[in-house]
């Protein structure tokens, strides 16, 4: 990792497993996987009473 909120390199799967052992808004930015030269965010958050990653 860059720093401890953006890797280039990972995949949206690598992402939730990183997220999964962090807290409920910890987030992951990544090179995107379906456009060449975007970003995605990938986020741990809460959703009633279970946490959830949305990207």
């Amino acid at each position: 990792l860059l720093s401890n909120w953006f890797d280039e390199s990972i995949s949206r799967h690598e992402a939730e497993n990183i997220l999964m052992s962090k807290g409920v808004g910890s987030f992951i930015v990544r090179a995107s996987q379906n456009s060449h030269g975007d970003f995605s965010i990938s986020v741990r958050y809460l959703l009633l009473t279970n946490s959830t990653i949305t990207h």
